[in-house]
């Protein structure tokens, strides 16, 4: 019988034994399976790559366009799944979802590990599912994302563009500045136990860590953006157009305040093409301004040229151009070329220039390229040179007809009139080290801007095409245009139009260039002075009323002043601010007059302007200049204002405002 110093040796031999055959295996594990082993725990674990936040996009004041809100996403691992048509129901219940879709997508994924069931969940079901106490369902798994929003509805979508469900840029500026808004990526890697189910653990773990994206800001003005494209839908419903187009442009910068378009978003949330960059158009009557510029610029005309025009007929080659109804005459001046828009007259202007000016004019506006935006979705337009025996051809150009061009490039050419004489290109993105000369190429000097910009107020003179284009109280530049839709090879539809205006105010010192286009207008009114140029004196007046005061450039009309005044009187007698008498309009005529032969003390405090303004914005610079003010009529608009803008303020710092 073995002593006990004997079963001691023995079992020390005994573990030392086990131990060493143990140690062997775990080094024949290593070395043999080791890489296997490495897979198959891997495999155990899912890696899902999740992205930081997306940079946002805002408007010049640092408003946001497009922006990331946390929401949650959800998956499933079939292998945990016992019963699929109680998960299905279940879950269906807890996340929104067709519990069929879900069973269905349970029988094709068996033998799979990670199925998405639902991603980037909308905020109802979010709080829906976070509120039940029990939520935690085996083999169901919960991740946090970023879903990207749009806090301004669908205004501006057809530019801005949209993202994938992954968060990558599809189209529009989400596109263009994808690299610049992308977050940075993390690795969430979903854990399981030694029997492959998943851990069901705190949402928290399970969001993206990575750096935030740059935000992209534009130069467009949220404020405007939202006014014009109210007004623009009501117009577009009005005239029950296909679709509709509004530009608003600083002449000053080449910045686009606004850029509004119907419609936007399709039925099945797909978003519309981006009709300023995309859709090149006959620019029709809008091109004869800019032609007659080119005529100034190289002195083959002056304001007193007469054309004469023999029968009102014009033949050029084969064909015979003539003017009808109204337009029609047998001699113009510059001046009534464009007051009338005669076709005629342009072509005789542009036989003065030869066609080689003409070709040259288009070339030094930017007709032959893009505007300059970094929008690779932006077309170049339609213009091919007509060949020298192209007479025709040759002389359609010069009234907008046989070329196209896109929205953008008719408001970067137009910019080279309300601005400085030069051609640069237009900006929509601030902050941006562009790779592009600002100073431009001179086009036209000083002094042809001032005659061209003179010329073009005649349109909306009496008996102009564009007197619906008027913005009381201050000077327009503009031209109507209106251009039949091209029907390729079978020539032009006799009842299918574009329409358009574009213009700028104060025509002296422009401070917005407005375009804005109708595609297809139905009904008898189909000109761009019917139907665009009055959308362009509503935008107009929306940017009046807009921040920053802009005085008035005209002297206002006293006898009609005197006229709406005593209809207010008439109207609002009754009013508790007590009725406005001819009497009191002739003392108020007599204190102006006054006031006139005064001499002001340029010390003094001058009345700053309110005629024009919306009577909100006018109490808030009264208030800013601590005036007391008086209120005569009813109305939301300041008719008129005594004392005058510009007047020394008296002591008691009375303003008396008269409401439309």
């Amino acid at each position: 019988m073995m002593n006990f110093r004997g079963r001691l040796v023995f079992f020390r031999a005994l573990a030392i034994l086990g131990l060493t055959v143990v140690f062997l295996r775990v080094v024949q594990i290593q070395v043999q399976y080791g890489d296997r082993l490495k897979k198959w725990t891997r495999s155990q674990d899912r890696e899902i790559e999740l992205k930081g936040e997306r940079g946002k996009i805002r408007d010049r004041m640092g408003r946001e366009l497009a922006s990331s809100v946390e929401t949650l996403s959800f998956f499933m691992d079939p292998y945990e799944i016992d019963n699929g048509k109680i998960f299905a129901i279940r879950v269906g219940r807890m996340i929104q979802m067709n519990p069929s879709e879900i069973y269905s997508k349970f029988k094709a994924n068996k033998n799979k590990r990670f199925v998405w069931l639902k991603r980037q969940v909308d905020s109802r079901t979010r709080v829906l599912f976070e509120g039940l106490k029990n939520n935690k369902i085996e083999g169901l798994g919960v991740i946090r994302e970023l879903r990207r929003q749009y806090p301004q509805g669908d205004s501006l979508a057809p530019l801005l563009g949209k993202v994938s469900i992954d968060g990558d840029g599809i189209e529009g500026i989400e596109r263009e500045f994808d690299k610049n808004l992308q977050g940075g990526v993390t690795l969430v890697r979903t854990p399981r136990d030694a029997r492959g189910r998943l851990f069901y653990i705190d949402k928290d773990q399970l969001l993206s860590k990575g750096e935030a994206g740059k935000d992209v800001y534009l130069t467009i003005d949220l404020h405007l953006q939202s006014l014009v494209e109210t007004a623009l839908d009501n117009f577009k419903s009005k005239y029950s157009a296909d679709t509709a187009m509004a530009l608003v442009v600083d002449p000053a910068t080449n910045e686009i305040l606004v850029w509004a378009q119907n419609p936007r978003v399709q039925r099945n949330g797909s978003l519309f093409r981006n009709f300023g960059a995309t859709d090149p158009i006959e620019p029709g009557s809008v091109m004869k301004p800019l032609l007659m510029s080119w005529a100034l610029e190289k002195n083959l005309v002056h304001e007193k040229t007469v054309f004469q025009i023999p029968n009102g007929q014009l033949k050029v080659g084969d064909k015979v151009f003539k003017d009808a109804g109204h337009k029609a005459r047998d001699h113009f001046t510059p001046e009534e070329i464009l007051k009338y828009s005669s076709n005629v007259g342009a072509v005789s202007v542009g036989q003065r220039i030869g066609f080689r000016g003409v070709w040259e004019i288009l070339e030094k506006l930017g007709f032959t390229e893009k505007s300059g935006l970094q929008l690779s979705s932006e077309s170049r337009g339609i213009l091919h040179k007509p060949l020298e025996y192209q007479k025709v051809e040759q002389a359609t150009m010069s009234f907008g007809q046989g070329f196209a061009s896109t929205p953008l490039q008719i408001v970067r050419a137009f910019s080279v009139l309300a601005g400085d004489g030069y051609l640069r290109p237009l900006k929509l993105f601030k902050d941006l080290n562009l790779p592009h000369e600002e100073k431009g190429e001179r086009v036209l000097n000083p002094k042809t801007l001032s005659r061209i910009r003179k010329l073009m107020e005649a349109a909306l003179s009496d008996g102009g095409t564009a007197m619906s284009a008027r913005v009381e109280g201050y000077s327009v530049a503009g031209k109507t245009g209106t251009s039949q839709k091209t029907q390729g090879r079978k020539g032009y539809s006799e009842d299918s139009y574009w329409s358009s205006f574009v213009g700028f105010f104060p025509s002296d010192e422009p401070k917005y260039l407005i375009y804005v286009a109708f595609d297809n207008p139905k009904g008898d009114i189909h000109t761009g002075g019917k139907t665009a140029a009055p959308l362009f004196a509503d935008i107009a007046k929306i940017c009046l009323r807009n921040d920053d005061p802009l005085p008035p450039t005209k002297a206002p009309d006293v006898d009609r002043i005197t006229r709406e005044l005593a209809q207010v009187s008439k109207q609002h007698s009754e009013e508790e601010q007590g009725p406005v008498s001819e009497e009191e309009l002739s003392q108020l005529e007599q204190e102006e007059a006054k006031q006139e032969d005064v001499q002001v003390d340029e010390s003094a405090e001058k009345t700053p302007p309110l005629v024009g303004l919306h009577l909100k914005n006018a109490l808030k610079i009264a208030d800013k200049y601590n005036l007391n003010v008086k209120l005569k009529g009813k109305g939301h608009f300041v008719l008129n204002q005594i004392p005058n803008s510009g007047s020394a303020l008296k002591k008691e710092r009375e303003v008396v405002l008269y409401l439309k």
